[in-house]
């Protein structure tokens, strides 16, 4: 699977490249390299985003949601201001092998609303 992996981080190299009026996207830290399964970017209306994604024939979703939202975290439940607004707003692209990459960033860069240029 290590040309899996490739193939992936290749799918969300060209991504970066190609938004660059998406200030809020997923972004290498020094050496690390990002998740090779997903490419976030944040948006204004998560529903809206996935809906117009959707049109185009591209899934994009939020297979992630902060720990203080489960059950088990009930006591750990703490007012984060923007851990509460990057989970209202963000948004994974998928980046595996099989995806269309010009097709996701086509549909990407259509999008009618609007990228955050930061969080509050």
């Amino acid at each position: 699977a290590p040309r899996t992996l490739m193939q992936c981080r290749a799918n969300a190299d060209r991504y970066r490249e190609a938004f660059d009026r998406v200030p809020l996207q997923e972004r290498p830290i020094g050496d690390q390299l990002p998740s090779p399964y997903t490419h976030t970017v944040f948006v204004d209306s998560v529903a809206r985003f996935r809906d117009h994604m959707k049109s185009h024939g591209v899934q994009a979703e939020q297979p992630h949601r902060r720990n203080d939202a489960n059950s088990f975290a009930a006591d750990c439940v703490r007012e984060l201001p923007r851990t509460r607004w990057a989970q209202e707003h963000y948004v994974a692209l998928p980046v595996g092998e099989w995806v269309d990459v010009e097709q996701v960033i086509s549909a990407v860069l259509n999008y009618p609303g609007t990228f955050p240029a930061e969080a509050p």
